[in-house]
């Protein structure tokens, strides 16, 4: 969860920097583009390859080095040599990050906990994640307001430490993945197995097409709300952290 909250300051501050310094909705939505596109070609994948090894150490992997190109925009940002095709590279970056750091996550928690109580710890982490990404905005309009960004990037640094505690003390069981036929006619048949359970699944593929469809909707007024409320309505960035979090509760 704090690495979780890290990561949507970063998102949010970054977004507003590239409000600020272009005045663009194309930069925007470009700076977007480039986020969801890695997600789109890599989580598929990503589910498997996690299923395939050590989730902890995957999460190690990709957060540790998630943290270190943060380090790196940083130093960039407090020597004043950030370019938006910097950050844009740093946004694609980012996204091949969470492209393995999401669906291992989302995989571990069926591992550790018993059947008869996934139901309600599932619960209880949708709450929590729901509460973290509701206050991102408001914490990073409010970090922003006290500090320059170069400060407020340290934030996925330090929650990233923090993050690191429990995972180097909570002990994440290895699923065993019986790999007969080879590597890659076993990776093939766990990619196959997947599309055939959403496909048998009573509902399912209908709920994911609903889904789809819904985001596709609504990505183009999330992508475009800082252009909106900063450059359209004259707005700040605690404006656009209570418009944010208005849609996330919504």
């Amino acid at each position: 969860m704090f690495s979780l909250l890290g990561s949507l300051v970063v998102f949010f501050v970054i977004f507003v920097w590239i409000t600020d310094v272009t005045g663009s909705a194309s930069m925007l939505a470009l700076g977007s583009f480039i986020f969801l596109i890695p997600m789109l070609i890599i989580t598929p994948f990503a589910g498997v390859i996690s299923d395939r090894h050590n989730r902890k150490t995957i999460i190690l992997i990709v957060d540790s080095l998630q943290a270190f190109f943060t380090f790196i925009l940083t130093l960039i940002f407090m020597f004043n040599a950030a370019e938006v095709w910097i950050v844009f590279i740093f946004i694609g970056i980012r996204s091949v990050f969470q492209s393995f750091h999401s669906p291992t996550v989302g995989a571990i928690m069926p591992s550790m906990v018993p059947k008869d109580k996934l139901g309600r710890i599932n619960g209880v982490n949708f709450f929590c994640t729901g509460l973290i990404q509701l206050i991102g905005p408001a914490v990073g309009a409010t970090l922003l307001f006290f500090f320059p960004i170069q400060i407020v990037l340290w934030a996925d640094v330090i929650t990233y430490f923090i993050a690191l505690i429990p995972l180097l003390l909570i002990k994440i069981p290895t699923v065993h993945v019986n790999s007969d036929g080879g590597e890659k006619n076993s990776f093939i048949r766990d990619m196959r197995e997947g599309y055939t359970a959403i496909r048998t699944i009573p509902g399912l593929l209908t709920i994911m097409a609903i889904a789809m469809l819904l985001n596709m909707l609504i990505q183009p007024l999330i992508i475009l709300m800082p252009y909106f409320i900063k450059i359209v309505h004259s707005g700040d960035n605690f404006m656009l952290a209570i418009v944010e979090m208005i849609l996330q509760g919504a």
